[in-house]
């Protein structure tokens, strides 16, 4: 598996991603990996620059990736 090198569309925030797709999952479930190259332990998509637990990436929001990714799971009732 390749990782897709998303664009770096923020070049101030010091970091990049990487985006890796596991496809075909059980239930049908496509699940995607973001890998933040030189990212601090901080929200990407949030917060200001120069968070003292390091960089935070701005190329892409995980709060807006988690919902895409939950939106349309049914639990089993």
């Amino acid at each position: 598996m390749t990782p897709l090198i998303l664009l770096d569309l923020d070049t101030t925030d010091s970091c990049t991603v990487e985006m890796i797709s596991y496809t075909n999952c059980k239930d049908k479930i496509d699940v995607i990996y973001y890998k933040i190259i030189n990212g601090g332990h901080t929200w990407p998509g949030a917060g200001p620059a120069g968070y003292p637990a390091g960089n935070t990436n701005q190329d892409f929001n995980a709060s807006v990736e988690i919902w895409n990714f939950f939106k349309d799971i049914r639990l089993n009732q």
